[in-house]
């Protein structure tokens, strides 16, 4: 089936006032809130001044103009330096499957410098709403059992290399 399709410019809402940007120095091992980058990991590190808050609308998709790292956020959270691009979609199409169309889109990686400008050129599908929650409940089911395979894997290694230095240590 074909849907009609718009740039990702034609679906995005405008973004509102963006609070003062956490610098690394500030972040911390633990807190209260959450605070977002542009680099692989979801959470970068913590603080605890509320007024440092992202104070509109979520859920949001953060795009690392450099990085063209993106994170579905769905919380409270702090931003941290430079690079980031906020993106929430219009009524008419639901984040979850925003995100999900801009993953499956990579852009090419051009090096340290902005990407942005390649994501803007991006066709986004707008199937009907209800066609929108079954792609998002069988994508969303995909990313579970994803989860619980890497989950897997990493209790599989650790006994692995539990039994590896037992055996050395025998």
């Amino acid at each position: 089936m074909t849907w009609p399709t718009k740039k990702l410019g034609e679906v995005l809402e405008k973004n509102g006032v963006i609070p003062a940007k956490i610098k690394r120095d500030d972040y911390r091992q633990s807190g209260k809130y959450p605070v977002v980058d542009q680099d692989e990991n979801l959470i970068a590190g913590y603080i605890d001044d509320e007024r440092k808050l992202y104070r509109e609308d979520l859920p949001i998709i953060i795009f690392g103009d450099h990085t063209r790292i993106l994170k579905y956020i769905d919380f409270p959270f702090a931003f941290s330096a430079d690079g980031i691009k906020i993106l929430r979609p219009q009524a008419t199409l639901l984040p979850k499957v925003f995100y999900y169309v801009l993953v499956f889109s990579p852009v090419s990686n051009q090096g340290y410098k902005r990407h942005f400008s390649l994501l803007a050129h991006i066709k986004i599908p707008l199937p009907p709403l209800q066609t929108q929650k079954q792609i998002v409940a069988k994508l969303s089911a995909v990313q579970d059992y994803k989860t619980k395979l890497l989950s897997q894997r990493a209790k599989l290694k650790e006994l692995f290399d539990s039994a590896l230095n037992r055996s050395m240590n025998t």
